[in-house]
């Protein structure tokens, strides 16, 4: 699954053994808008 954030994945990007605060922070954004989504979503068509 691609979203806007695929962009901030890559190792060439963000390496994560040198900018680990920063792909953390990407990572919980990540998965904060995907639970939002998914909640949304699930109140919206059920």
């Amino acid at each position: 699954m691609r979203d806007h954030f695929s962009e901030f994945d890559g190792e060439d990007l963000v390496p994560t053994r040198v900018f680990p605060t920063i792909a953390s922070i990407f990572q919980a954004a990540r998965e904060m808008i995907v639970a939002t989504h998914s909640t949304l979503s699930r109140e919206k068509y059920l």
